[in-house]
């Protein structure tokens, strides 16, 4: 059967398609499954670290600090998008020794 998927350009920015409904429906549930080489942060550790960051960077939001504390915990490094590279975060990410990279989705 084919596809009667569409481009459509959001802000000018990012290229998306917009599926039919029996693709959106796949597309919505393969991102509610999590494959087996996906690692979930666990609370334990990662909460008490969030919250003395939150001591130090008060201007950093609840994803900031669960990025940071995880990066920290995992050793992983995190993607940013340009323009959260351009914000607060990348600093408080290199005072934390947490390797980070800038990169673009979707972008022609």
């Amino acid at each position: 059967m084919p596809s009667t998927s569409r481009p459509v350009l959001i802000d000018d920015r990012l290229l998306i398609e917009v599926l039919d409904q029996d693709e959106q429906d796949r597309a919505i549930l393969s991102v509610l499954e999590l494959r087996h080489d996906i690692v979930l942060p666990d609370p334990r550790p990662t909460v008490p670290r969030m919250a003395q960051m939150a001591e130090r960077h008060p201007r950093l939001n609840l994803p900031n600090f669960e990025a940071q504390a995880v990066g920290q915990l995992l050793g992983g490094a995190l993607w940013l998008s340009v323009e959260a590279a351009g914000g607060v975060l990348p600093a408080i990410l290199d005072q934390g020794h947490v390797p980070w990279r800038a990169g673009t989705i979707g972008r022609g």
